[in-house]
């Protein structure tokens, strides 16, 4: 009777098992349009491009999965771009194409395409050690690429707690670097043994591009990539100075009831790990600006293609310089990417390097964009 029972119990277990997993993949699916159209007469004609992805992003939105902007392109034309939604849910005013977003993470490129192109000027070299630039640093061995790379142990600026930082207050990148100065937390690992995705490594960067090129991470940007790639709505944000709010998207986390004004957080008061405001159409001018080769050389990108995680096993995400590397289709290519998500924003920008593909996706709104539903798009194009 027993032996019956577990036979009984294992076998509507697996059935069951069955049937959710059917429930997934239908809920999960519903997301597609048309699926049983022909990508291949989609892919061979831009109208067909443009209805399929119209029709794609119009039922993440009614779905309730998407809010915000979305930009497609490739080989240098774009092929789709649209608003879904609102800069501010209270006020009601409308997204537009123009409206800057907070990049969150994605702001890691900036600030790796910064150091890479003082690298190229001579300027600094990727083992340098950080503390030749920050010499109140408390860590000797950490160099600039075991910081570009997330492999330098450094321990989390975001867990200063308030015995240690009035978070009533802004704090800003000098303020970090004398947190670490005085407090001296033990690093995680010995710079280079290991990989560990920071922040504070980023933000150290940004100090870096200051102390080396006597200008302000705000001015650096401006001069040398927002302003020879076209991008005009492209800003660092500054805590002490922030933006007419009509200007930019209001985040609106899950946490809170109403849109996050980005002065309202303490830590927004650090930059280089996160801070760019950008648009989708800012964020396209960016990518044609690398692709053209006005930013970086050629082999300069390279190096911030390259894997620096290369023991870990192929289905994991990698990392380069500031670029996030991910094996899309598992044959070994792997697409240079950076996702974001910081206090109601999530972003995402890819860029398909092999097959001249660019997926824009910035939302105002903690519930998208879902990454995996953004990949796919790579896939209708």
């Amino acid at each position: 009777m027993k032996q019956f029972l577990c036979i009984f119990f294992l076998l509507f277990s697996f059935f069951s098992c069955q049937q959710q997993k059917t429930i997934a993949t239908e809920q999960e699916e519903c997301f597609f349009v048309s699926r049983d159209t022909s990508l291949d007469s989609v892919r061979n004609s831009l109208k067909a491009k443009q209805s399929y992805l119209s029709d794609y992003y119009k039922g993440l939105n009614r779905s309730g999965v998407f809010k915000g902007n979305v930009l497609v392109a490739e080989k240098g034309q774009i092929v789709y771009m649209e608003s879904f939604g609102y800069v501010n849910d209270k006020t009601k005013k409308p997204l537009t194409l123009e409206t800057s977003f907070q990049l969150a993470s994605v702001t890691k490129i900036f600030t790796a395409v910064a150091i890479l192109q003082l690298h190229e000027k001579g300027l600094l070299n990727l083992d340098d050690k950080v503390k030749d630039f920050i010499p109140e640093l408390p860590y000797d061995n950490i160099t600039i690429r075991n910081l570009l790379s997330h492999r330098s142990g450094l321990p989390r600026y975001e867990a200063f707690d308030q015995k240690q930082w009035d978070w009533t207050q802004p704090m800003t990148n000098n303020d970090m670097i004398a947190l670490y100065a005085k407090h001296k937390p033990n690093l995680f690992f010995k710079p280079g043994k290991s990989y560990d995705y920071s922040n504070a490594g980023f933000a150290l960067l940004a100090s870096v591009v200051e102390r080396v090129s006597a200008m302000s991470y705000h001015k650096y940007l401006y001069e040398n990539i927002f302003v020879p790639s076209g991008m005009k709505q492209a800003f660092v944000f500054d805590i002490f100075n922030p933006p007419a709010t009509d200007s930019i998207a209001f985040g609106h986390a899950r946490a809170y009831r109403f849109p996050l004004e980005p002065q309202q957080d303490y830590l927004n008061g650090v930059v280089g790990d996160k801070g760019v405001y950008a648009s989708v159409l800012d964020l396209y001018k960016f990518d044609l600006a690398m692709t053209k080769n006005k930013l970086l050389k050629p082999e300069t990108q390279e190096l911030a293609f390259e894997r620096t995680i290369k023991k870990r096993n192929v289905k994991y995400d990698d990392y380069g310089f500031g670029h996030r590397l991910k094996d899309w289709n598992m044959n070994g290519d792997f697409i240079p990417y950076h996702s974001g998500w910081w206090r109601g924003f999530k972003t995402l920008y890819i860029r398909d390097i092999y097959r001249d593909k660019t997926v824009i996706v910035l939302s105002n709104h903690e519930i998208s964009p879902q990454a995996q539903l953004s990949w796919n798009v790579l896939e209708m194009i």
